[in-house]
C-alpha cells in the first residue's frame, strides 16, 4: 500500500518538475534546487490528496470527481494536439489549468453534473484564445507530429 502510495505521489511529482518547473520556471536549476522543488510538490501533492480524500462520501464520488477534472481539463489539449495544428504550449497550459480551476471550485457550489460545462466552456476558450494570442508552433515540429 505504502509502495503504491509513493507512486501516485513521485508520478505526477516528475511530471511537473520535468514538465513545468524544469521547462518554465528555472530551466538552468541546480541538482539540489530540483531535488528541493520535487520534495516541496511530494509535499504539496500528499497534503492536496489528503485534504480531497476526506472531502468524498464514497470512492465512487472521488472517481467521478477525479475523470470530470480529467475530462474537463485535459481532453481538450489533448485532442488539440492531434486535430488542430495551431494549438500552442501556452494555450493547452491555459486550458489545462482553467478547466482545473472551474471543475475544482464549481464543485463547491453546483451539482458535479453541471459543473462540466461551464469547465469545458472555459478550457476550449483558454485554449483557443490562448493559441491564436501567442506565435504559432514551428513547422518542424508539427512535421514530424503529423507525418
Amino acid at each position: 500500500m505504502i509502495s503504491t502510495a509513493n507512486n501516485y505521489l513521485f508520478s505526477p511529482a516528475t511530471n511537473l518538475i520535468q514538465d513545468i518547473y524544469l521547462r518554465f520556471i528555472d530551466r538552468h536549476a541546480s541538482e539540489r534546487r530540483t531535488l528541493i522543488a520535487s520534495r516541496l510538490i511530494v509535499l504539496l501533492l500528499g497534503v492536496f490528496a489528503l485534504l480531497m480524500a476526506t472531502q468524498f462520501e464514497s470512492v465512487l464520488n472521488a472517481a467521478v470527481y477525479a475523470y470530470s477534472i480529467y475530462g474537463t481539463a485535459v481532453t481538450p489539449a489533448v485532442l488539440a494536439v492531434f486535430l488542430w495544428k495551431r494549438a500552442t504550449t501556452a494555450g493547452a497550459i491555459t486550458s489545462i489549468v482553467g478547466g482545473t480551476l472551474v471543475t475544482i471550485v464549481g464543485n463547491f457550489f453546483y451539482s458535479p453534473d453541471f459543473v462540466v460545462y461551464p469547465a469545458v466552456a472555459v478550457s476550449l476558450t483558454a485554449l483557443i484564445v490562448v493559441s491564436l494570442l501567442t506565435a504559432p508552433p514551428d513547422p518542424a515540429k508539427l512535421k514530424a507530429l503529423y507525418e
